[in-house]
């Protein structure tokens, strides 16, 4: 068993917690408690307190990918925090944008930190890249191989110092991944899915030799997409797509969070009833 709770999240039913479009999750798994992304701003600070988190007692802070609704609450969260180290795909740090109608965003999507920040935070920094595993049962993925026929739900782009534009793979983005030795099998925790919920399927076989997948949870990305792409990815999430092998079973419980969107949220609660579980921020999770 692993415990989950949301204490930054695009929604929440309880009185006097704040919502943002964000994604903070802390995790209890053995002996560690893990920060997995810091939500959008400070805000993170106010629900911790409401919710009796102490951030002293978090030894290691994952971060999904370099995009500012996962990182902007991290500096106030290692100010009060003097002993987590935070694991960060090297490639978090680039001036990332989207776009719409054509034209690029005219505000960055990527990290929001000032420079005072950026080095407090390069200070506690470990860079990933591969797969680095902080246990037996732990791993922090690196780069996503993304499956063949994924197709993104919207484009991202890198500016570069001289003006340059090019486009945004996602290398950045990582999964967090444990295994449950007491349920028999893995637990995968994801921040956007931007590379699809189907590649973090693929890796997290491929690391944990076809193991069973117990849950997944975090952001499926799904809201910014046409309803044809949304099925598709809904259907191959849940087994009825055709779009894994045979030999891989899909996720026991999905716990969609964040940018997975209300559309896509209710499809899959109709899909699979019960084993889509809708929590919001401040709600705790036990998943087995």
């Amino acid at each position: 068993m692993i415990k989950v709770q949301i204490l930054m999240e695009n929604k929440t039913y309880r009185d006097g917690l704040v919502a943002e479009h964000g994604l903070s999750l802390l995790i209890e798994a053995g002996d560690r408690r893990i920060l997995f992304d810091a939500g959008a701003s400070p805000l993170l600070m106010h629900n911790m307190k409401l919710l009796n988190v102490d951030p002293a007692t978090i030894d290691t802070v994952v971060i999904s990918h370099g995009h500012f609704d996962h990182t902007g609450g991290l500096p106030a969260f290692l100010a009060a925090n003097s002993k987590a180290k935070v694991y960060i795909h090297k490639e978090a740090f680039h001036n990332f944008f989207g776009e719409e109608e054509g034209e690029l965003d005219k505000i960055t999507c990527g990290i929001r930190w000032d420079p005072a920040e950026h080095e407090a935070v390069r200070k506690r920094a470990i860079l990933t890249e591969g797969p680095l595993w902080l246990n037996d049962d732990m791993v922090i993925s690196g780069t996503i191989p993304v499956a063949s026929d994924f197709v993104p739900t919207e484009p991202f782009y890198i500016k570069e110092e001289d003006g340059s534009i090019r486009q945004d793979d996602m290398a950045h983005e990582q999964f967090l991944a444990i295994r449950d030795r007491d349920a028999g099998g893995v637990h995968l925790i994801t921040g956007c899915s931007h590379t699809g919920t189907l590649s973090a399927i693929h890796y997290t076989n491929v690391l944990f030799l076809g193991e069973r997948i117990l849950s997944m949870t975090g952001g499926f990305h799904m809201y910014s997409t046409t309803e044809e792409r949304r099925q598709k990815a809904i259907d191959e999430l849940v087994g009825s797509g055709g779009g894994v092998p045979a030999t891989m079973e899909c996720p026991g419980t999905l716990v969609p969070l964040h940018c997975t969107g209300i559309k896509a949220l209710c499809e899959l609660r109709k899909q699979i009833g019960d084993r889509c579980l809708m929590p919001g921020a401040g709600d705790k999770l036990e998943l087995r």
